[in-house]
């Protein structure tokens, strides 16, 4: 009975492995990671606010009712999808299950991504791409969370430049508020980082998607990512759907 015994162990310890596979495996599919670079004043500033950590406003209470509509359809739209696709996929996480979390997950990609001049639904298709929708997504490179965001970037927001100490926003930050890069599993810090990151880098790129794309996964010579977060980008498109640079004002 003994070899059947061992044998039984085997095969669970196998099941356990292919079950952590599988969820590791859309986090670690294109597992770039972001080159760390010399940042202008300007950009490491917007690191350093994203740090303050203030979350974003409910856009159902913004005062401009085109928004307020905008986001509406939006937000109903991506819903639907969302549940379509972990139906797809056979697995959701708790974090997006529908309920509250949910909605702050879509109030947050939704206000981020006009924030940072970004298609939302190209925020999706990376997100999708980068970590599958799971939160405590880590790759190999060490990227984390949904927009698998390189913790060096914490460091670059932490390390001002002399033009830019001693102001307000300086006095704000505690070292007990930042943990580490434990602080970039936090949902909105996430999403914040990321839009931010590669808004950066379609600036730098002149908005050549492809290319920021690249930046963004650590490597421009290889195209699959970017088309792999294009290909993704057109699940989360809603039907007669068409981005405007239009931006919340709050």
């Amino acid at each position: 009975m003994q070899p059947l015994s061992c044998l039984s162990q085997f095969r669970g310890l196998r099941h356990w492995f292919c079950c952590t596979l599988l969820i590791l495996l859309p986090c670690i599919s294109f597992a770039g990671a972001q080159q760390e670079e010399a940042l202008s004043s300007a950009f490491q500033l917007v690191l350093h606010q994203a740090l303050l950590n203030a979350p974003p406003p409910n856009p159902e209470h913004l005062s401009e009712q085109a928004l307020r509509d905008q986001y509406r359809v939006w937000a109903r739209g991506i819903d639907s999808k969302l549940n379509e696709y972990f139906r797809g996929h056979h697995r959701s996480f708790e974090e997006l299950a529908a309920g509250e979390l949910r909605n702050l997950f879509l109030q947050t990609v939704w206000y981020e991504s006009m924030r940072a001049r970004l298609d939302p639904a190209l925020v999706l298709g990376v997100i999708e791409v980068e970590s599958g929708f799971n939160k405590f997504a880590i790759s190999s490179a060490g990227a984390v969370g949904y927009m698998q965001v390189m913790p060096f970037w914490m460091s670059q927001a932490l390390e001002l430049n002399d033009d830019l100490k001693g102001n307000n926003l300086d006095k704000q930050i505690r070292p007990d508020k930042v943990v580490s890069s434990t602080r970039l599993m936090h949902l909105q810090t996430n999403i914040r980082f990321g839009c931010a990151i590669l808004r950066h880098y379609m600036d730098l790129e002149g908005n050549a998607l492809e290319r920021s794309l690249g930046r963004y996964n650590g490597n421009t010579a290889d195209r699959a990512y970017a088309l792999a977060v294009l290909g993704a980008r057109r699940r989360w498109t809603l039907t007669g759907e068409s981005f405007g640079p239009v931006q919340p004002k709050n």
